[in-house]
């Protein structure tokens, strides 16, 4: 709410360029569901932090990230060296235990403490907690297996092979925990994280099928609020053949380069969410609206670009399509496809549960109106049927063609039967895409969704 004089509040937004709307430009998109044209008020606010303090306080805390992870990698390597392979072993394979279940015990301890003032505290003193005890019980069992080492005598080697086990080990540590500290929802917590240099390097040198893997454990097991299965009355019998498809051609990588992971917390459902998005037009990126609903901070993470928090701009639950607003997001904006029809070859781009980008080979098998059950409610769609692998947190990604071009946006896949996934068609999208710019105001960001 304003306070103070209309001409304050006017200038104030001019000051962080928003420029006030009447009710008149609102969308139809802003109406509550279910309301006969009332519109649904955006929430306004003529007073916001700086941004240029809310970048200094993330630039400050990657850094604090930046040096822990870099001095626990140190003593890592020392104690390896010291210890070598055969001691240090058990103690590095308990640190690993520790961190997976760490993994499975914060989501559940953060969403039990949900509202205290403890909170934080509360999650990292499980991390930590868990962490020691696997690092105690592996380091007892390992070194009991080192006495028998001392006759081997392996010496220098054997002292180099425990220094790259411990750094190559704590690398993998801080990729699992560092996850599932993201996936508390704290904006400032998720920010810096994934602003570390030091995580961001590791992540890199980590294979992508390691992290992958490590993301849908943890996935599974942790479970997101967003609904992404679906019921389609007239789904194929059987699961269609996946083509053959170059998803590392240059128009498709560089295309690549403007999908963006969304992520943040339901608190009203206490679950974190995850899906992916794209970039429409400057400074705005287009998701599902599941994926947003309930999340009123969303944390955008564009590739090679320092994590924001954004605002729900539009909100359109019946298309299931969000609009979300990032101040100076620097990925180029992509263009729609013309025209998309049967039998087209395309690409689903996205970060399938939570995890790395992924470029996943699809082909269109219809464009037509689709009777599906939603949230346990019948709907008929104007839908795009793939034949395609979905996953969980592709909800709100790009179906791009081969050119480079977006072709729909991928919302579910079938419940009944595999390789059989959902996209959003140019028909419904091109509307929203072509307003997006003019967005501007904060909306209701609804319900949050369960599975």
């Amino acid at each position: 709410m304003c306070r103070g004089s209309a001409h304050i509040c006017a200038s104030r937004r001019a000051e962080f360029g928003r420029k006030p709307e009447s009710p008149a430009h609102r969308t139809s998109a802003e109406r509550l569901p279910g309301s006969s044209g009332r519109p649904r008020i955006p929430r306004r606010s003529c007073w916001r932090a700086r941004p240029r303090y809310r970048q200094e306080a993330r630039v400050g805390a990657s850094v604090i990230v930046d040096v822990i992870v870099v001095l626990s990698l140190v003593v890592a390597l020392v104690d390896g060296l010291r210890r070598g392979f055969l001691r240090s072993v058990g103690g590095l394979a308990g640190i690993v235990a520790g961190a997976i279940a760490a993994s499975f015990a914060v989501p559940a301890v953060s969403a039990w403490a949900a509202g205290s003032e403890w909170r934080l505290l509360t999650v990292i003193g499980t991390a930590v907690l868990l962490l020691g005890v696997g690092y105690a019980i592996g380091a007892s069992v390992g070194a009991v297996i080192g006495r028998g080492a001392d006759r081997v005598k392996l010496g220098v080697l054997d002292r180099l092979a425990g220094g790259v086990a411990g750094v190559a080990i704590t690398g993998l540590v801080w990729i699992a925990v560092t996850s599932a500290v993201s996936l508390l929802g704290v904006p400032l917590l998720t920010t810096s994280i994934a602003g570390s240099t030091v995580v961001r390097a590791i992540g890199d040198l980590t294979p992508s099928p390691v992290r992958s893997f490590l993301a849908q454990v943890q996935s599974t097991v942790v479970g997101e609020g967003t609904s992404w299965v679906v019921e389609a009355l007239d789904a194929p019998s059987v699961p269609p053949t996946i083509p053959t498809v170059a998803t590392d051609d240059p128009e498709v990588a560089t295309a690549a380069r403007s999908v963006v992971r969304v992520s943040g917390t339901a608190w009203a459902c206490d679950v974190g969410v995850t899906g992916s998005g794209f970039v429409a037009s400057d400074d705005r990126v287009i998701t599902n609206a599941h994926v947003v609903a309930g999340v009123a901070q969303p944390v955008v993470e564009a590739a090679g670009e320092a994590p924001r928090t954004g605002r729900v701009v539009y909100l359109d639950t019946a298309a299931d399509l969000a609009v979300v607003a990032i101040d100076g997001l620097d990925a180029a904006p992509l263009a729609l496809d013309n025209a998309v029809a049967a039998g087209d070859d395309a690409v689903v781009a996205g970060y399938p549960f939570g995890g790395p980008l992924t470029l996943g080979a699809a082909q269109v098998s219809s464009d037509s109106t689709v009777s599906l059950v939603v949230d346990g409610a019948p709907a008929s769609r104007q839908v795009l049927t793939l034949a395609a692998v979905v996953n969980q947190g592709n909800s709100g990604g790009p179906l791009l063609s081969l050119d480079g071009t977006v072709s729909g946006v991928v919302f579910g896949k079938a419940a009944s039967v595999g390789n059989v996934g959902y996209a959003i068609p140019l028909s419904v999208l091109s509307p929203v895409v072509a307003q997006a710019p003019s967005l501007t105001d904060s909306v209701d960001v609804g319900a949050c969704h369960t599975r």
